[in-house]
């Protein structure tokens, strides 16, 4: 994993930013090409969409909506975080492949029961 990487691409509608602001952002490669994104959430530790590490298919009971028209994730961002005042409250999952230009994104809501169950087990994140 490597903290800060540029790939190609950005958030549709999106702004440049500087590394630093988000030291949390990572990018999960495979033979130095840019997979997906992730997110630190304790030392030595990050999460990612499920798919971006397995076979995996998406449960609808642990998803949100985010995003506005013209401003999304997009591909390749599957996996990273959905933040707001640096706290985390979803994972990059799909969204439409307009990219922002019909529907809005959709994140796994890290607050959906068995997904915090599973953070708070495996992650000891309280």
């Amino acid at each position: 994993m490597t903290s800060g990487i540029l790939v190609s691409g950005r958030i549709t509608g999106g702004s440049d930013a500087n590394y630093a602001d988000f030291p949390y952002q990572l990018s999960l490669r495979k033979f130095n090409n840019h997979v997906c994104g992730a997110a630190v959430v304790k030392d030595q530790l990050a999460v990612t969409a499920a798919h971006c590490v397995a076979d995996a298919d998406t449960d609808s009971v642990c998803m949100a909506c985010a995003g506005e028209l013209r401003r999304d994730s997009c591909n390749g961002d599957s996996g990273g975080p959905l933040v707001c005042n640096n706290r985390l409250y979803g994972i990059v999952s799909w969204g439409d492949r307009y990219c922002g230009s019909t529907y809005p994104g959709v994140y796994t809501n890290i607050s959906a029961k068995d997904v915090y169950s599973f953070l708070e087990q495996n992650i000891k994140c309280k």
